[in-house]
């Protein structure tokens, strides 16, 4: 309420209007699951799930790290593809194409087209599939459940 008589005040365009809105609407949520602190029963959950938020800040450093290292990888050998199946991508397309792969929605289907590279390709796709989503999605449930047990 406070955010549209604000933004209406001001006298934004519709589509700031939108911005500013979605995220008053999160942050209202946000503060909600706050409040489940006040209940015995969502006591303990609160603290775990805030718990894990604060011990997944090195974790997400070394993931950001590694998912720009292999899209990296990828970006270099797109920019210089003779076949220019990859040339339309940029640094961040990169980047969200790696979040998608370790979550399994990443796509393989331009890797043959690229003859120069294939080999290369396909051997960094692998590195990134073992690295990203075992090893280091294995370390995030690790991390997860040393957080429980201490806050247990």
């Amino acid at each position: 309420m406070l955010t549209t008589i604000i933004v209406d005040w001001a006298e934004v365009d519709h589509q700031t209007f939108l911005w500013i809105s979605a995220v008053a609407i999160y942050l209202m949520w946000i503060k909600i699951f706050s409040f489940l602190r006040i209940f015995k029963w969502t006591n303990a959950i609160y603290r775990i799930v805030v718990e894990i938020l604060r011990d997944m800040i090195p974790f997400l450093v070394l993931f950001f790290i590694i998912i720009s290292a292999f899209n990296n990888s990828f970006y270099v050998l797109a920019h210089n593809d003779p076949s220019k199946q990859f040339q339309d991508q940029t640094f961040l397309a990169g980047i969200v194409y790696g979040y998608g792969e370790v979550l399994g929605a990443g796509s393989v289907d331009k890797f043959d087209q690229v003859q120069q590279y294939t080999p290369l390709l396909w051997t960094i796709w692998l590195m990134n599939t073992v690295v990203s989503s075992i090893i280091i999605l294995n370390l995030l449930v690790s991390i997860m459940g040393d957080t429980f047990d201490r806050v247990q």
